[in-house]
C-alpha cells in the first residue's frame, strides 16, 4: 500500500490518493502474489502466506524449490 511519508512514521494512502504509477504497481504486486499463491502446495504456502510484497513470497518459494526433498 502506498504511504503518506511523515515524521516519524509512515502513514498509508488511502486508495483515492494513489497516483496511477502506485495504483499500477499494487495491481502488479496483486496479480503476481495470486499467480504464486495458485502454483503452489499448502505446505509452501504457509511459508509465504504472509508475505505482502510478492517478491519476498517469490525469494522465500526459491529457496523451499532449491531444498532437498
Amino acid at each position: 500500500t502506498p504511504k503518506i511519508e511523515t515524521e516519524p512514521r509512515r502513514i498509508p494512502k488511502s486508495e483515492l490518493e494513489w497516483t496511477t504509477d502506485e495504483e499500477r504497481l499494487t495491481n502488479s504486486n496483486s496479480n503476481a502474489s495470486y499467480a504464486i499463491f495458485c502454483a503452489i502446495n499448502q505446505q509452501v504456502f504457509k511459508r509465504i502466506s504472509k508475505c505482502i510484497v510478492a517478491k519476498k513470497a517469490w525469494d522465500i518459494l526459491q529457496t523451499a524449490l532449491e531444498e532437498p526433498t
